[in-house]
């Protein structure tokens, strides 16, 4: 992972979020985006492999595994409430990893 990824997930935030926002589905979903981006930058910060022996995550796999905990917090939610939370940050974190594909797709094409 490397800067260039933080930087992705910023652009993101900047073409798809907007103050004030008009929901509380807006709040969970800049939410859900904003814990993606810090681990993404905790990802980034970590030493390199040739120093620690251990390969760090790929972005997609950073927002992947997001997703998989939004799948089992929703599960496991004892409210309506918190299931829709988790709901709306799995499904804007879908729309982030569709945001990487096609910007990844674009740099190959290039």
């Amino acid at each position: 992972m490397n800067d260039r990824d933080v930087l992705l997930i910023e652009w993101y935030i900047h073409e798809n979020f907007s103050y004030p926002f008009n929901d509380a589905t807006d709040s969970y979903s800049r939410w859900a985006v904003d814990e993606i981006l810090k681990r993404t930058i905790d990802e980034a910060m970590k030493l390199p492999a040739h120093i620690t022996g251990i390969e760090p995550m790929t972005l997609m796999e950073v927002v992947k595994i997001f997703i998989d905990e939004m799948d089992y917090y929703s599960y496991i939610a004892s409210t309506d409430e918190a299931r829709s939370i988790f709901s709306v940050a799995r499904e804007e974190a879908k729309l982030v990893l569709d945001y990487i594909h096609s910007y990844k797709r674009k740099e190959t094409n290039e």
